[in-house]
């Protein structure tokens, strides 16, 4: 049953991509595929990080070459995520953007990244993943369940992680429950 689903999946992608190429003359699998150069140099950067992908459409960038994005194709998000992640708002430097992946059409200059399809441009103003007010904060390990961080700090403070809430976190500090 999974393999009849799986191939129905594929097929659907297949047919509905056939239809953006008579509709648009654009190929998204082609477009994707182009895009190894760029991810090949992200996945060379020192992280973790995130990148968002200002094309139209979106593609899922981070899902075919494994590297964390805030957008894609097929990702529901509400609305005022979405003003809130807009390129240049608080948010974007709040959640670890540290760069912005553009055809290589983009108009903006000194691109820390170009080839032939596609242009990488870093966000200065990127927040690291996590910091805190009066100390170093450093993430050791980082999955999508689990994220150990190390801090040193002379008193008490503030530690602030780049991701968003999810009612089922648990915190431990020392590995006791906070």
């Amino acid at each position: 049953i999974a393999f009849i689903v799986f191939d129905l999946h594929s097929f659907t992608n297949i047919f509905q991509n056939k239809i953006q190429v008579a509709r648009t003359g654009t190929d998204q699998l082609e477009r994707l595929i182009s895009m190894r150069g760029a991810a090949d140099f992200l996945k060379a950067q020192p992280g973790p990080f995130r990148v968002q992908v200002v094309a139209d459409p979106p593609l899922n960038f981070g899902d075919a070459y494994g590297i964390e994005t805030l957008n894609g194709g097929a990702v529901t998000l509400a609305s005022n995520y979405m003003d809130l992640m807009s390129q240049g708002g608080p948010g974007i430097d709040l959640l670890n953007v540290r760069y912005f992946l553009k055809p290589a059409s983009a108009a903006e200059r000194n691109p820390v990244y170009a080839d032939a399809n596609w242009k990488i441009y870093q966000n200065p103003g990127a927040r690291p993943r996590a910091w805190i007010d009066n100390g170093n904060a450093s993430v050791e390990e980082h999955s999508a369940r689990h994220i150990a961080v190390k801090v040193q700090a002379p008193s008490k403070g503030v530690l602030v992680l780049s991701e968003l809430f999810y009612p089922g976190w648990e915190a431990r500090v020392n590995g006791t429950p906070v």
